[in-house]
């Protein structure tokens, strides 16, 4: 994943230069983040990251979502390194349905120890506080080495 993101970091600066995606993006989300900044978008990647992924494949949420992470980063000045390590971490928590990872499949099919109701109820629970977590982390973190 690591390398996929790190390639898909190096491909979303190649494809936005010039292209007119900044542009874009900026227009569509200037009036969400208006005043805002930074912190409402790291709230927002993670939140929709962590949503998706739980539903689609973490692999495809990451390369969908880190060009449009790198280049509004790059609009709000703010490194896209600390963003893309956020992304690592939400994308990555993918318990509560089975279609998230298979390790969410493994541990859905296993019955016999733990329900589904139940494994929907703590990871719930657990995305919530990890979300906080990483955003308190990355943003904290990520200004003292950026």
């Amino acid at each position: 994943t690591m390398i996929l993101l790190a390639t898909a970091m190096a491909l979303a600066l190649a494809l936005t230069n010039g292209t007119g995606v900044g542009e874009l993006l900026q227009q569509f989300l200037e009036p969400i983040l208006e005043g805002h900044g930074v912190a409402l978008f790291f709230i927002l990647v993670s939140i929709f990251g962590v949503i998706i992924t739980n539903i689609a494949n973490n692999v495809v949420v990451a390369m969908i979502l880190m060009p449009i992470v790198c280049t509004f980063s790059g609009i709000l000045n703010f490194p896209p390194e600390i963003l893309a390590v956020a992304c690592c971490l939400t994308l990555n928590i993918t318990f509560f349905f089975p279609s998230g990872s298979p390790i969410a499949a493994f541990l859905h099919g296993n019955s016999e120890w733990v329900s589904s109701i139940e494994i929907q109820k703590y990871s719930a629970l657990y995305i919530v506080l990890f979300i906080i977590w990483s955003i308190v982390v990355c943003m904290t973190v990520g200004n003292i080495l950026w």
